[in-house]
C-alpha cells in the first residue's frame, strides 16, 4: 500500500508486532469467514501468504487452499488487482509529476512476487494482459531484487503466453520475447537449468510466430553449433527447441530453403552424434518427401556410426512406402504430393555429389577401391534410387522379397525402355539408367548385398537385349557372385549370369560356358554346384526363349539336363531345390532333352524323363521332404507340361496333383496354381517372360486360342468329384483349387460354361465345418457373382439369403468316414483309441452302450452344428457380394437385417465376426438403418427370446440390449410390457449365461424406462406409465425369485422418482404394492432374532425399533412419502379401500409399520380430503390396538391420534366409546399411548 494507506490505517500509534500479527490473523480469518466474495478478498489472502510471520502466512495460504478452486481465475478484475500488486504505480512522466510521492504504491517485494506468480501462471486472462504480461517477465528477468525462482517463473509465464494466446495477439511482442530470452541464453553466467528453460521458450515462440524462426536462421546453427558443449539436461532443452522450430521453416519458398538446405547439410556428417540426428529430424519435418537434399542427407545417415541415426534414418527412407502400402497404383500427382523424387534427378544429384566426394576427405577406400559413401550407405542409396525408378513407372515399390520386385518388374520395363530412349533423361551426355547401372557395379565391386544384386538383375532382365551386352566382358567378375557363400545372392547372380551369356554370347560360347558349368556341377563344393545348376538352367531357359535363334549341340543341353537330374536325388535340400528349379526354368521353355522312359519303370538312373517324374511324385508325397521342397516340386511337374501340349504324362500329373491333397495351405496354393497351368499347357502363364509381361496380359492373349487343354477336365473333376467329397482335407483343397481357376482363368470358355456349376459348389462348401474352406468359398463366390449374368447373380443372390435365414444346406451323404463332429469335440473313444468324430465311431459308442437311439441324438446335435456353419458360412459369402449387389438386396432388407442385428450378438464369436462382416458390408450406416427396421427388428427379436436354443435367447437378449441404449424409442412404447414380461421369465432361465444376459437387458430396459417416464416424453411418458407399471407390479414385485422382486422394486423406485405428477392414476396400486413389500425384503435373520427374543421384551423392544428405522429409510418408503404429495380427493376414493384390507390382513412388522407411517403422512398433506374416509380408516386401524407386537400397537395407536385430527366428530364418538367399551370390559387388553 502506499505511505498514505499505511498511516490512514494505523493511526498515529502503529502497533507493537505482537499486535500486528494478532491484527492480521484475525483479519485473516474474517475473510476467510465467508462473509467476502471470494474475489474481493483472494488478493488480501495472498499478501498475508507471504507475511514474514508464520502464523500470518500459514492461516492465509489455508484460508487460499480452499478458496482457489472456486475463484475464477480468468477474472479481469482478480488479474488487474494481481498485475497492480506486482507492479506497484507504475505512470508516465506527466502523471507523475502530478500524484503526489506518498500516495505512490511501491512494487511488490520478492516473497510477494512469488506467490502471485503461480496464480499468474494458471491465469487465461493473465496471459492476454500483454502489456502488463511483458513488463512481469522483464522485471522478474532483470528487475533489481529478482532471483533465480523468479526468473525460472517468467520463462514459465512465456511458456504459458505461447499456449494461451493466439498468433495475432503474440507477433507485437514475440520479437521483445525472443530477444529477452536470447539474453539469458546468451549469459554463461546464468544457471544452467534457466538457460535449458529459456532454449524450450525460443522454441515455444518460434512454433507459434514460425517467421521469428525464418528471420533468424543463424539462431538454428546457433543451437546446433551449441548441442555438444552443453550439459546433458540442456542437450535435451536444446533438442526439444529444435525438434519446435522445425515446422515453421514448411512454407519457405526456394532461396530462403536453400539456407535450411545447407544447414541440414552442413550438421549431417558433423561430428557430434546429436547435431547428426537433429540435422535428420529437420530434414523430415521441413522438406516435402520428393525433396532432393533432404532425402540425401537421410541416405547419408543410414550409414551413420550410430545405430540409433541409422534406424531412424531407415524408418524415414522408407515411410513413404509403408504409409501408403495398401495403395496399389499411383495416379497421376501434383509435384507437392510425390512421395518420392524423379529418378533422373536424383540420380543425377546423387551422382554430382559422388564426384564431389571423391576429390574430398569424405572418400570411403576399401581395399584397390575409392568409394563415395560407406557401404551401409552406399547400399540404401542404391535401393533409394530403385524405389524413385519404380515410383516413376506407376507402382509403389515393394522390396519385401525378390518375388515381390519381379511382380512389379514388367510395368518397370516399359519406364525403363523409356528412359534408354529418351534424350532427356541423359544426364552429363550419359542416359541415367547407365550411371545406375555403374554405380551398383561399383558398390558390387566392394561388397556383397543380395537386395543389390536383385535390383542390378531386375534392370538388365527388363531391357535385355540393350544392357546385357555390358556385362559380357564381366562374366568371370558375375561368377565370383554365383559362388557366393550367400544362397540368395547365388540365386540372382546366376539368373544375372544366365541372361548375359544367352543374349550376349553365340552359340559356340554359349556351348563353351555350359561345358564349364556342367563340370562344375559335378564338383564337391555345394556353393559351386548349387550355382552352376542354377545358371545352366537360366541360361537353356532364356537361349530357348530368345527369338533370335542360337545353335546349340544338342548333346551339350542334353548333358547338362541330365547332370542336373541327377542331383534330384540329393541329400541335401539347397541342391534339390536348385535341380528343380532348373529343370523348371528349362522345361518352360523346351521339352526336356531326356529319353521318354516309362512311367512304370523302376529306374533310378534318372536319365529319362519319365524317372525325373517319378522321384518328382515321390517328393511331392514324401513326409520327410521339407515344404519349400514340395512346393517346388508341384512347380516343376506343371512346367513339365507347359511348353508341348503332347507331353505324354500330363493327365498322370494333374491326376498326381489332384490326389496329393496337402495339409499345408501354402502348399495348397502352389498346387492349384500348378494345376491349372498343367491343365492349360502351352496357354499357361509360365510360358511368359516374367521381366516383361504380367501374368493377367499373358492369359488375357493366350486364352482367346481355340487350342484344346486339359481344364474341362480339371473342372469336371473338381465339381463332380472333390467338391462333394466326404473328407473335409479334400473339399478344403478343391475349394482352393476351383478358387484359383475361377480368379486367374476366368475367361476360359470351360470356367464361362459351368459357372452354374462351380456357384452351387461355393454355395455348398459354406455350409463347412472349417473356417479356411468358408472363407475361401466366400471369395470364390464373389469372383462368381462378379463374371456372372444377371440371372447367375439373383440366383447366387437367393440361394445365400434361404441359407442366411435358415440354415439349411444342401444334403450330404454319410458314409462311415464321414466325420459328423470336430476331433476332440465329444472326447475319446471307449476304447481310449482315437476321438469320437466319424459317423463309424458314433455307432460303435451307441452299440456299446446299448443304446440304438443315441445315434439320433448325436445327428440331431450334430445338425444343430451344422446348421449354425451353414449360416456362418452364407455370411462369409454374403459379406463378399454385399457391395456388389445392394441394388438386388434393396426388397429384401426387411427379412435380412432384423436377422443379421439379432446374428452379430451369437454366443459363437466366430458366427459373431461372420455376421458382424456381413452387416459392415451391407450397411452403411448403422443407426439409420436400425431405425428404419425398427420395428421388424423388434418383432424378430420379442418372437426369439423364448426360442427352444438357448444360443438365440441369448442373442436376443444381447441384441435388445444394444437395440435399447442411445436411441429414441418412442414409436416401440406398446411394447415394453412385453419385453417386461418375456425378459423376468428369461432371467430365470435354466442356462446360466442366458440368465446373465437377461440381467443385463432388464438393466438396460429399466433405464430407458426410468427415462421415458418423464414428465417431459409428454404422452409417451403418459403412456409408458400406463403400460409399464402394472406389469413391474404383477410380474416383478410378486415374483417368487428373489433377484427379480429385488429388481423390480429397485426399478420402480427409479421410476417413481423421475415420474412426478405422472405418479398419479397409479398411487394406490403402487403405494399399496410397497408397503408390503416392506416385510417381504427384509432380511430373514431379523425374523429369526424377534422370534428367539421374544423372551426378554426389553430385548424385542429394542429389535423391533431398530427394524422400524430401518424400514423407514428404505429406497420404498422413500418412494412410499414421494408419492404422498400426488394424494387428492380422487386418489383416495381407489387408495382407501385397499389400504383398509391392507391395514388388517397386512404381515410383518415393517407393512404394519408402514401402513402406520403412510396414514400419518396423509393425515399432514391432505387434512382437507381425508375427512370423508377418515371413518373407514380409524375402524381398520383399531384392529392394530389388539396386535401381539407392542410395537405395531404403538404405530396403530400413534397414527389414529392423527387421524382424529381429521376425523368427523360422529367418528370420534364411536372411537372413543369402542375405545372405553374395551377399557372397561376386556380386561389384560393392552392398548398404545
Amino acid at each position: 500500500m502506499s505511505e498514505y494507506a499505511l498511516k490512514r490505517v494505523t493511526g498515529e500509534n502503529p502497533l507493537s508486532p505482537e499486535g500486528l500479527e494478532k491484527a492480521k490473523v484475525g483479519i485473516v480469518k474474517l475473510l476467510g469467514a465467508d462473509v467476502f466474495p471470494e474475489e474481493d478478498v483472494v488478493c488480501h489472502l495472498v499478501i498475508a501468504s507471504s507475511d514474514t510471520r508464520h502464523s500470518v502466512a500459514g492461516c492465509a495460504d489455508m484460508e487460499l487452499r480452499k478458496i482457489s478452486g472456486s475463484v475464477n481465475w480468468n477474472k479481469p478484475e482478480v488479474i488487474l488487482k494481481l498485475y497492480g500488486l506486482f507492479r506497484g504505480t507504475l505512470l508516465s512522466k506527466e502523471k507523475e509529476a502530478v500524484i503526489n510521492a506518498e500516495h505512490k504504491r511501491t512494487p511488490a517485494n520478492t516473497r510477494i512476487k512469488l506467490k502471485i506468480l503461480p496464480f499468474l501462471l494458471k491465469s487465461r486472462e493473465a496471459a492476454n494482459q500483454l502489456p502488463y504480461a511483458i513488463q512481469v517477465i522483464f522485471d522478474c528477468l532483470y528487475g533489481t531484487n529478482t532471483n533465480l525462482k523468479l526468473k525460472s517463473m517468467a520463462v514459465q509465464f512465456v511458456y504459458h503466453l505461447c499456449t494461451s494466446c493466439t498468433d495475432i495477439k503474440m507477433a507485437p511482442v514475440g520479437p521483445v520475447l525472443l530477444s529477452g530470452m536470447t539474453k539469458v541464453i546468451a549469459d554463461l553466467s546464468e544457471e544452467s537449468k534457466l538457460r535449458g528453460l529459456a532454449f524450450v521458450a525460443v522454441g515455444r515462440l518460434c512454433k507459434l510466430l514460425p517467421a521469428l524462426a525464418v528471420r533468424d536462421i543463424a539462431m538454428v546453427q546457433s543451437f546446433f553449433d551449441l548441442l555438444p558443449k552443453e550439459s546433458n539436461e540442456n542437450k535435451l532443452a536444446i533438442q526439444e527447441a529444435i525438434s519446435l522450430i522445425a515446422p515453421a521453416f514448411k512454407e519457405l519458398t526456394a532461396p530462403s530453403l536453400f539456407l535450411v538446405e545447407a544447414l541440414v547439410m552442413s550438421n549431417i556428417e558433423a561430428s557430434e552424434p546429436l547435431r547428426r540426428m537433429m540435422a535428420l529430424h529437420f530434414a523430415d519435418v521441413v522438406f516435402l518427401p520428393n525433396n532432393l537434399s533432404s532425402r540425401y542427407c537421410m541416405l547419408l545417415a543410414t550409414g551413420d556410426v550410430s545405430e540409433e541415426i541409422r534406424n531412424e534414418a531407415l524408418q524415414l527412407i522408407h515411410s513413404a512406402v509403408g504409409l501408403n502400402a495398401t495403395k496399389p497404383q499411383i495416379l497421376d500427382k501434383s509435384a507437392d504430393e510425390k512421395l518420392f523424387p524423379s529418378f533422373v534427378d536424383m540420380l543425377s544429384f546423387i551422382q554430382t555429389k559422388a564426384e564431389s566426394r571423391l576429390s574430398s576427405n569424405a572418400k570411403v577406400i576399401v581395399g584397390t577401391h575409392t568409394l563415395p559413401f560407406n557401404a551401409a550407405a552406399f547400399e540404401q542409396i542404391i535401393i533409394y534410387l530403385h524405389m524413385c525408378l519404380m515410383y516413376g513407372a506407376g507402382e509403389l515399390p515393394d522390396i519385401e522379397s525378390a518375388t515381390s520386385m519381379k511382380a512389379q518388374a514388367p510395368t518397370m520395363a516399359v519406364y525403363v525402355r523409356q528412359l534408354l530412349c529418351n534424350k532427356e533423361a541423359d544426364t552429363a551426355g550419359e542416359n541415367a539408367v547407365h550411371i545406375y547401372l555403374l554405380l551398383i557395379q561399383q558398390f558390387l565391386s566392394t561388397t556383397r548385398n543380395s537386395l543389390v544384386m536383385m535390383c542390378l538383375l531386375e534392370l538388365v532382365a527388363v531391357a535385355c537385349d540393350q544392357l546385357a551386352m555390358q556385362f559380357v566382358d564381366k562374366l568371370d567378375w558375375l561368377q565370383n557372385f554365383m559362388y557366393s557363400g550367400q544362397l540368395e545372392m547365388r540365386e540372382h547372380a546366376a539368373e544375372l549370369f544366365g541372361i548375359v551369356v544367352a543374349v550376349g554370347l553365340n552359340g559356340p560360347k554359349i556351348e563353351h560356358v555350359l561345358e564349364k558349368l556342367v563340370k562344375n556341377i559335378k564338383e564337391k563344393s555345394l556353393e559351386i554346384q548349387h550355382g552352376s545348376m542354377l545358371a545352366v538352367g537360366y541360361i537353356l531357359q532364356k537361349w530357348a526363349a530368345s527369338p533370335v535363334k542360337k545353335n546349340i549341340a544338342l548333346t551339350h543341353v542334353q548333358e547338362a539336363a541330365k547332370s542336373i537330374a541327377v542331383l534330384l536325388s540329393s541329400r541335401n535340400d539347397v541342391l534339390v531345390f536348385a535341380a528343380c528349379t532348373s529343370l523348371g526354368e528349362l522345361a518352360r521353355s523346351l521339352p526336356l532333352p531326356l529319353p521318354p522312359g516309362e512311367l512304370d519303370s523302376k529306374d533310378s538312373s534318372l536319365a529319362t524323363t519319365a524317372a525325373v517324374v517319378n522321384v518328382l511324385f515321390a517328393k511331392l508325397t514324401s513326409s520327410q521332404e521339407s515344404n519349400a521342397i514340395k512346393e517346388k516340386a508341384i512347380n516343376t511337374l506343371a512346367k513339365l507340361c507347359v511348353v508341348d501340349n503332347s507331353f505324354p504324362w500330363r493327365r498322370q500329373i494333374l491326376e498326381k496333383l489332384l490326389d496329393s491333397q496337402p495339409k499345408q495351405v501354402e502348399i495348397n496354393f502352389a498346387t492349384g496354381d500348378a494345376l491349372m497351368s498343367a491343365a492349360l499347357g502351352s496357354k499357361s502363364p509360365y510360358n511368359r517372360d516374367v521381366w516383361t509381361q504380367t501374368e493377367k496380359d499373358y492369359l488375357t492373349k493366350s486364352l482367346s486360342s481355340e487350342e484344346s487343354d486339359y481344364l474341362p477336365w480339371l473342372l469336371e473333376q473338381l465339381l463332380k468329384t472333390y467338391t462333394i467329397s466326404s473328407n473335409p482335407l479334400v473339399r478344403q483343397c478343391a475349394c482352393v483349387w476351383l478358387l484359383t481357376v475361377v480368379s486367374k482363368v476366368g475367361g476360359h470358355k470351360a470356367v464361362s460354361c459351368q459357372l452354374p456349376n462351380i456357384q452351387t459348389s461355393f454355395i455348398g462348401l459354406l455350409a463347412d465345418s472349417d473356417e479356411l474352406t468358408q472363407e475361401i468359398a466366400s471369395k470364390g463366390l464373389g469372383l462368381v457373382y462378379d463374371k456372372g449374368d444377371e440371372q447367375t447373380k439373383q440366383l447366387l443372390i437367393n440361394e445365400l439369403l434361404n441359407t442366411l435365414m435358415t440354415g439349411r444346406r444342401k444334403i450330404q451323404e454319410v458314409t462311415g468316414e464321414t466325420r459328423i463332429f470336430e476331433e476332440g469335440a465329444l472326447g475319446k473313444a471307449v476304447t481310449g483309441d482315437g476321438n469320437l468324430s466319424t459317423y463309424k465311431e458314433l455307432c460303435g459308442l451307441a452299440s456299446h452302450l446299448n443304446q440304438p437311439d443315441l445315434i439320433y441324438k448325436f445327428m440331431h446335435l450334430a445338425n444343430h452344428h451344422a446348421m449354425w456353419n451353414s449360416r456362418k458360412g452364407a455370411a462369409f459369402g454374403f459379406s463378399i457380394i454385399a457391395n456388389q449387389a445392394r441394388d438386388q438386396l434393396e426388397p429384401h432388407l426387411s427379412k435380412i437385417i432384423p436377422r443379421l442385428y439379432r446374428y452379430q450378438y451369437d454366443p459363437n464369436v466366430k458366427i459373431q465376426q461372420a455376421m458382424t462382416r456381413v452387416w459392415n458390408a451391407l450397411v452403411p450406416d448403422s443407426n439409420k438403418m436400425v431405425d428404419t427396421f425398427m420395428q421388424e427388428i423388434l418383432q424378430d427379436i420379442i418372437s426369439n427370446l423364448t426360442n427352444n436354443m438357448w444360443r438365440t435367447r441369448e442373442s436376443c437378449c444381447l441384441a435388445l440390449n444394444d437395440f435399447l441404449r442411445g436411441r429414441p424409442l418412442d414409436g416401440v412404447v406398446k411394447e415394453l410390457p412385453t419385453l417386461w414380461e418375456i425378459l423376468l421369465r428369461v432371467r430365470d432361465d435354466i442356462k446360466e449365461s442366458v440368465r446373465i444376459a437377461a440381467e443385463i437387458c432388464l438393466l438396460t430396459l429399466a433405464r430407458v424406462c426410468t427415462k421415458m417416464c418423464d414428465p417431459n416424453y409428454g404422452k409417451v411418458g403418459i403412456d409408458a406409465m400406463q403400460l409399464v407399471l402394472p406389469v413391474i407390479l404383477q410380474n416383478g414385485v410378486r415374483n417368487t425369485l428373489p433377484e427379480i422382486r429385488s429388481l423390480s422394486l429397485s426399478v420402480l423406485v427409479k421410476m417413481s422418482k423421475n415420474a412426478g405428477p405422472l405418479l398419479k392414476p397409479h398411487i394406490a396400486v403402487l403405494v399399496t404394492a410397497l408397503i408390503e413389500s416392506l416385510s417381504e425384503l427384509e432380511p430373514q435373520m431379523a425374523n429369526y432374532f424377534s422370534l428367539h427374543a421374544a423372551d426378554s421384551q426389553d430385548t424385542l423392544d429394542k429389535l423391533d425399533s431398530a427394524r422400524l428405522t430401518a424400514s423407514k429409510l428404505s429406497p420404498m418408503m422413500e418412494t412410499i412419502n414421494l408419492c404422498v404429495q400426488y394424494v387428492d380427493a380422487e386418489v383416495l376414493s381407489e387408495l382407501v379401500p385397499r389400504m383398509c384390507d391392507l391395514i388388517r390382513c397386512g404381515v410383518g412388522l415393517g407393512t404394519k409399520a408402514g401402513c402406520a407411517s403412510f396414514i400419518i403422512s396423509l393425515t399432514v398433506h391432505t387434512p382437507q380430503e381425508l375427512p370423508p374416509h377418515a371413518g373407514k380408516l380409524l375402524k381398520a386401524m383399531l384392529t392394530g390396538l389388539t396386535d401381539r407386537n407392542a410395537t405395531v400397537r404403538k404405530c396403530y395407536a400413534q397414527a389414529i391420534g392423527h387421524l382424529v385430527k381429521c376425523a368427523k366428530e360422529a367418528n370420534v364418538d364411536k372411537l372413543f366409546t369402542k375405545l372405553k367399551r374395551w377399557y372397561m370390559d376386556k380386561e389384560g387388553i393392552k392398548c398404545g399411548n
